[in-house]
């Protein structure tokens, strides 16, 4: 079995695995777009940082690449932990999942900190 498994990811026949087309590819095809879109939140998050860190730009820039290092760190080590505790392969989505929301969950706090900052200082101008 492991060798029809083999065979068939290295010659992309993965008809053994489709339950039909449609249940497949439209699921496939969301995904892939999402994992293309999210390629450039780098981009926005990056300049998001700049506009908020005024008088230390570089300093912000070099903090921001070394958190996208360590989160590109962070995640697979996760994941190979889940993995190797014998939740299964499919832990992996889990693990990112809940990284993906602790992210989420501290973009949040951002804005609301943010939003409390604008209105401690439109009172005490």
């Amino acid at each position: 079995m492991n060798t029809f498994l083999a065979s068939s990811w290295v010659s992309g026949d993965f008809s053994a695995f489709a339950i039909s087309p449609t249940v497949t590819v439209i699921p496939l095809t969301v995904v892939i777009f999402l994992i293309g879109a999210s390629g450039g939140l780098s981009t926005v998050v990056q300049s998001r940082l700049l506009s908020v860190a005024t008088g230390s730009e570089g300093l912000a820039a070099a903090l921001n690449q070394s958190a996208f290092n360590t989160a590109n760190a962070i995640g697979p080590w996760l994941g190979g932990l889940a993995v190797a505790h014998d939740l299964g392969w499919t832990s992996v989505g889990w693990v990112g999942l809940a990284l993906s929301l602790s992210g989420f969950i501290i973009f949040l706090l951002s804005l609301a900190e943010e939003a409390w900052s604008k209105q401690a200082r439109s009172r005490g101008a």
